[in-house]
């Protein structure tokens, strides 16, 4: 807290006056401090910098969506950058042999299902395609696999969906090109994404728009039993009966666009786990959850499995089907084509239930069709109970009832009995940080409070490690509708869980949350540094890792980071960097940026991800907690103790900053008589 004080010269003054301030502009400025070695403030993961801008692709590529600036430049040991080198996504990996025959710029088709699958062609996205696959393949679905080069107009005239399995966006983020060609996708051409738990909540910003965060499953906490809350009914969430539904779900979006729809929400902290928003012509779907994951490690739960199949098989038509209630009686119009060099004399329908694994009725229904042609005919049902997706399929038959061509897709419908949406508790408490960190680093565990009340409520924290002794982090005033942000610094020796609770006084105890953490021996010791421990709006800022290699092997790396800039998880990052540590040495990578204009104040997080550039595997981690300041002005007069006189003299008025930034401005004064006639103003420069 700091103070200066003006004075201002003032005369022909009656005995009584008022003195009227107002700061009319204020122009806020922080020197830089030039990095000093050992200022060491905490540790922390992020990530690289954007390509360079003359490599981006041209506006009038992509119309309706603007280049992005490149936000930062980083250097390698040096005050010198290196060539600016446009980032590669992780390479996906191969799939299996029997199912990779082809490039992939179009579907790679594959069928999977067994028994009577459907004919609709849906695309997976080639790194997730084995475990997808055979979920996919339980419930007889045809699909086919599709790269991260693939062409939308070709892709399109065979799938109106693209999947894109649990923890297969990393490293896309960085790929302008891929970006563009998911917008093209789904604005121009009406494709339909669906997108499943990613590691990382910025991994999410490759969707079209560019406006989707949040938190990843290495940066939350995994819930399965009642982990999801109902919150609106979209045809995909149609087996969905209960409010509370348990899947396999780990992390949360906190930023989406304006016209997004939150269709579910954890139950820990209210965050949306699932969003659906149209963009163009098309539609994007998004959600944390990852039972196709759990499905191939027998940790799936029958909702998980529902949803997964529910939300895939919506995006075959992607638009509202025909929805009725379980004690409605069916009835939909089924189109029919005659694809043979035969006339059709009847229509054969058949049901099929939402896994497509029993055939629930057959029905054979009159119908000429010449070659080439096509129709409509009625399918008209008893109700079901049975909740989810149904099909209709369809054979043609010739006069003497023998198929001439096989069952295809007809038609679907939904069967559905929405539950009540979920209600929010008082409040919401959970801890964000790293899922694996450094053995002996210290690390910030987040501690989070939502205050869902209309009141003003002041909740006090206690957090220990497994079975340590509770230690109290003091009370903390938290505003009606408000979240609160509290860090908390320890050293992690070995893996284990930190946990906390909250108490409304000593005696009432409001809930409990946790987050455990596993420990690894990393190949690279990383220290994280900044110019700064607090900065303000537009500021520069500089940080840098100093990576330690305690082995006698050089070892080449890529390291990334990832400034935290608002409450909602939206990053500046760098980009993959490239670097040697040299055997038994260590080695020093910088990244600068400039803070936006409209950073809101706050604790923010820096972390620093270190990989192998062979193996891509984790080589070391580190974070940093800054501050995002804002200056906090008083003005007061420092009157004489006999008060003021008639005659020429001094005013001392003293300013006061209560904020955690230094500001500088002007300060403009207006004087008046007691009958509020002007005497004189003028202005005077500050900077405290």
């Amino acid at each position: 807290m700091c103070k200066t004080e003006l004075s201002m010269k003032m005369s022909g003054v009656k005995t009584s006056i008022f003195v009227s301030f107002f700061i009319f502009t204020m122009v806020f400025q922080a020197n830089s401090i030039t990095p000093q070695p050992g200022v060491n403030l905490v540790n922390s993961d992020v990530s690289p910098v954007t390509p360079c801008p003359e490599r981006l692709p041209s506006p009038d590529l992509n119309p309706w969506k603007a280049p992005l600036n490149n936000p930062g430049k980083y250097r390698v040991g040096t005050p010198e950058p290196p060539k600016c080198e446009t980032p590669t996504p992780t390479p996906p990996e191969t799939p299996d042999e029997n199912h990779s025959k082809g490039s992939g710029r179009r579907l790679v088709k594959n069928v999977y299902g067994k028994g009577q699958p459907s004919t609709s062609l849906m695309g997976v996205y080639q790194p997730g395609y084995y475990a997808m696959g055979l979920l996919l393949q339980s419930l007889h679905r045809h699909i086919g696999w599709f790269a991260s080069d693939f062409i939308p107009i070709l892709i399109i005239e065979e799938s109106n969906v693209l999947i894109f399995p649990s923890g297969t966006l990393r490293g896309a983020e960085n790929s302008e090109i891929f970006k563009q060609i998911l917008d093209v996708y789904v604005h121009e051409y009406g494709g339909t994404l669906v997108v499943f738990a990613q590691q990382h909540g910025y991994e999410f910003g490759v969707l079209p728009g560019g406006e989707v965060a949040g938190y990843g499953w290495l940066e939350d906490q995994s819930c399965q039993t009642n982990s999801i809350g109902f919150e609106q009914y979209h045809q995909g969430l149609s087996s969905i009966t209960t409010t509370n539904i348990s899947c396999n779900v780990d992390g949360y979006f906190t930023d989406f666009p304006e016209n997004a729809h939150v269709l579910l929400r954890r139950t820990i902290n209210g965050y949306p786990a699932m969003i659906a928003y149209q963009y163009g012509e098309g539609i994007v779907i998004a959600t944390t959850i990852y039972d196709d994951l759990g499905w191939f490690f027998n940790q799936s739960t029958p909702d998980g499995v529902k949803i997964v199949r529910d939300l895939v098989t919506w995006g075959i038509d992607s638009q509202t089907l025909p929805d009725f209630t379980p004690e409605e009686n069916i009835s939909l119009s089924v189109p029919v084509s005659n694809e043979t060099g035969f006339d059709v004399s009847a229509v054969r329908l058949r049901l099929m239930d939402p896994d497509r694994d029993q055939e629930v009725a057959t029905l054979d229904v009159p119908l000429t069709l010449s070659p080439g042609e096509s129709g409509f005919v009625d399918y008209l049902g008893p109700s079901q109970s049975l909740v989810g997706i149904w099909s209709v399929d369809y054979a043609l038959l010739d006069a003497g009832s023998n198929i001439i061509q096989a069952y295809q897709d007809g038609a679907r419908f939904v069967v559905s009995d929405p539950p009540e949406s979920v209600t929010n508790p008082d409040f919401y408490f959970w801890i964000t940080a790293p899922e694996e960190i450094p053995v002996n680093e210290e690390t910030v565990f987040m501690v989070h409070i939502t205050n869902n009340t209309e009141d003003e409520r002041t909740v006090e924290p206690r957090w220990w490690w497994n079975h340590e002794t509770a230690i109290s982090l003091g009370d903390f005033t938290v505003g009606a509708g408000s979240t609160e942000q509290i860090p908390v610094y320890y050293t992690v020796t070995a893996t284990g869980r930190f946990w906390t609770a909250f108490y409304e006084d000593p005696e009432v105890h409001l809930g409990t949350a946790s987050k455990g953490v596993r420990c690894f021996s990393p190949v690279i010791g990383a220290d994280v540094y900044m110019d700064k421990p607090a900065y303000q709006p537009s500021e520069h800022v500089v940080t840098w890792v100093d990576m330690h290699n305690a082995h006698q092997a050089d070892q080449d790396v890529n390291v990334q980071f990832s400034a935290q800039i608002d409450e909602n998880r939206v990053f500046i990052q760098s980009g993959w960097i490239p670097a040697t540590v040299p055997g038994s040495s260590s080695e020093i990578v910088y990244f600068e940026f400039d803070l936006p204009s409209n950073a809101a104040p706050g604790y923010r997080l820096l972390q620093v991800e270190i990989r192998d550039a062979g193996t891509d595997s984790v080589a070391g981690m580190g974070s940093a907690v800054f501050e995002l300041g804002e200056a906090l002005l008083i003005v007061r007069d420092i009157a004489p103790e006999n008060g003021y006189h008639s005659g020429s003299q001094n005013m001392t008025m003293q300013i006061e900053n209560r904020g955690n930034v230094p500001t500088s401005g002007d300060i403009y004064w207006l004087l008046h008589d007691p009958e509020g006639v002007f005497i004189s103003s003028g202005s005077n420069s500050f900077s405290v």
